[in-house]
């Protein structure tokens, strides 16, 4: 077991907390291996599965990208003229249409509809935040005296904005310690709740429809479906300085601030895009509060889409290809432009969206591999852990943990890549093969060729004559003297070339002596 935590002494701030923890057991260990090898057992395929269908997407969305360029007909802001025809528009919106947002339209009705902050937008989202305290921790491994591994949990606390509700329940240090970090953490007792009539975190909203306006007054507009408003997401901040009147919280001269159950205009206050419960020269303390809205600022909508009878709008028939079955397309952009410039736009955020899943799916099949491998880094840490008992085991330890843990990443990031190469080569040659096989055909030749290089860069033995020998390759004897009269190749005693030993010579042979 873990001996009690104890506050460390010497630390960068008052509020660091440390606890020494204890060995972990083995077989706590191998049996989390197994969980996360079964995670990465689903991962793998499942990273695999969204490469390929993040490929298929890509080719059937440049397909119905370039279909509507080529189909769709280029009309005018009246729609009284238009009927049921595949058709690009771009025209101002009328302002009337845009639904209007305030306080009570989000937060599920339990704030009072008092017009304190009113706009009109396409679309819009509410941001709750509250001034809470935070635990962050980090386990640090560090040396005895004795030069074995001891592992640490440090912990810092600091306040910060949070759109959820952090428990503070959890935090490992005592309330005391995390008071120095966190003032008013122990009168507060940890960090209040979010206020009652508010929903934390993000909150959107959308105009039901919208509709353009017409080249005159009279005009009739084109109506944009639900699908086409939604794709008008919020992504600019609302200026809540002209709403400030309408606001009567405390001001930077107000005594400390107490923590309201509730919060409406007689408690919140304008800072500039905020709405806020406490600040100014008082400061945040925690359970301080903060509203901020965004909305689309679109004034004027550029669109394909099918135009049906009075100007309403629909997704558009696109007839199936090789491996793309039939589909739909409508698109929209929140400015006006040609009908070349919003295809140029869709083609970029095709692009996007593929580049981002490919890189997201090839590093999940990495990890998964990795996971894959996890019971065998696991036993070369429990086999650390035996090691690091004796005496300097600690950088023994270390060794057999860091060689595993490399060897383990270094595997699963060559088997993933290469994985996720080989089902996006895969898709490419069922979806387009001339693409396919070219670029099959590209990355055989790169091996080829590089193969090539290397036998071509290796050594060549060299020619020798056919007399001569490598040196040192035969043993190399001293010459032997010879009696005259005798040819160098025989000695006395020896019989010549092809006469035998004893008898006479052979018939053509000479007789020496």
């Amino acid at each position: 077991p873990a001996p009690p935590a104890e506050a460390m002494s010497g630390s960068d701030s008052e509020s660091d907390y440390s606890e020494e923890l204890g060995v972990g057991d083995a077989f706590g260990r191998l049996s989390n291996s197994l969980g996360k090898m079964c995670l990465g057992l689903l991962a793998f395929p499942a990273a695999l599965f969204v490469l390929g269908w993040n490929e298929n997407h890509y080719v059937c969305e440049d397909k119905r990208i370039l279909h509507a360029e080529a189909k769709a007909t280029v009309v005018g802001c009246n729609a009284r003229n238009v009927t049921n025809t595949y058709a690009f528009f771009s025209c101002p919106i009328d302002p009337a249409s845009m639904n209007e947002f305030q306080p009570c339209t989000f937060n599920g009705g339990k704030y009072t509809c008092d017009g304190s902050v009113v706009f009109r937008a396409p679309s819009a989202e509410q941001v709750v935040e509250m001034y809470q305290c935070h635990e962050q921790c980090k386990t640090e491994t560090h040396k005895n005296h004795l030069g074995q591994n001891v592992k640490t949990r440090r912990c810092t606390y600091s306040p910060d904005w949070y759109k959820q509700e952090i428990q503070s329940s959890e935090f490992h240090a005592p309330a005391q310690t995390v008071a120095m970090g966190c003032p008013g953490f122990e009168q507060a007792r940890g960090n209040p709740r979010f206020p009652d009539n508010l929903d934390p975190g993000r909150t959107q909203d959308f105009s039901s429809t919208l509709v353009t306006e017409g080249p005159t007054p009279g005009a009739g507009g084109y109506t944009l479906n639900k699908d086409l408003v939604m794709d008008l997401r919020p992504n600019a901040p609302v200026d809540l300085t002209p709403f400030a009147g309408n606001f009567t919280g405390p001001q930077a001269s107000a005594p400390a601030w107490t923590r309201p159950l509730n919060v409406d205009r007689t408690n919140l206050a304008v800072r500039g895009m905020y709405l806020e419960t406490c600040g100014g020269e008082a400061g945040y303390s925690l359970g301080c509060v903060r509203i901020s809205y965004k909305m689309n600022p679109a004034t004027a909508a550029s669109v394909i889409a099918l135009v049906t009878s009075a100007g309403r709008t629909q997704p558009a028939e696109v007839p199936g290809s090789w491996g793309c079955g039939p589909s739909h397309m409508q698109a929209i952009s929140g400015s006006l432009m040609s009908k070349e410039e919003l295809i140029q736009e869709l083609h970029h955020r095709n692009d996007m969206l593929t580049w981002i899943v490919r890189v997201l799916g090839a590093v999940c099949a990495c990890a998964a591999v990795c996971c894959c491998l996890e019971p065998i880094a696991a036993a070369a840490h429990v086999l650390g852990d035996f090691l690091n008992f004796c005496p300097c085991g600690g950088f023994l330890d270390d060794a057999v943990a860091g060689m595993v843990d490399s060897a383990i990443w270094l595997i699963g990031c060559n088997v993933g890549f290469a994985c996720s190469l080989f089902v996006i080569s895969a898709v490419w040659i069922a979806m387009r093969p001339v693409w396919g096989l070219v670029m099959l055909a590209v990355g055989c030749c790169c091996c080829v060729g590089a193969g090539g290089t290397m036998m071509a860069c290796r050594k060549p033995k060299k020619n020798l004559p056919p007399t001569q020998h490598p040196p040192n390759q035969y043993p190399q004897y001293p010459p032997q003297p010879y009696e005259a009269g005798y040819p160098p190749q025989f000695q006395p005693g020896q019989p010549p070339y092809g006469q035998p030993q004893y008898g006479q010579p052979q018939y053509g042979q000479p007789q020496y002596g």
